[in-house]
């Protein structure tokens, strides 16, 4: 069904629609520049599980790209911004010193 709808539209059966591709586009961007980090990666890496569990990846093998797409912005999520990043200037930087004790 799928893939006759793609020929008919004249899409190949494995690209993401032109909304996805924005959302994504906007969701790189605001990655790259470190605004919202945990928030986008979240949903970065929810958007990518969707797509890698989805039948056209799983049908044109790009399930593995996906999946390793979605553990790599939900590790962004988790680390939270960088130094250098807008949240950072924006709400601070949060520093965790360990205190070793000899």
């Amino acid at each position: 069904m799928w893939f006759a709808i793609a020929e008919f539209l004249g899409t190949p059966p494995n690209s993401i629609g032109p909304v996805s591709a924005f959302a994504a586009a906007i969701a790189g961007m605001l990655l790259i520049a470190g605004l919202w980090t945990p928030v986008v990666g979240t949903l970065t890496a929810i958007g990518e599980v969707c797509m890698t569990v989805s039948l056209h990846d799983l049908r044109t093998g790009d399930a593995e790209i996906r999946a390793i797409l979605a553990l790599l912005s939900l590790s962004i999520a988790m680390l939270g911004p960088g130094a250098w990043s807008l949240d950072a200037h924006l709400f601070g930087r949060k520093r965790f010193d360990i205190d070793r004790r000899k």
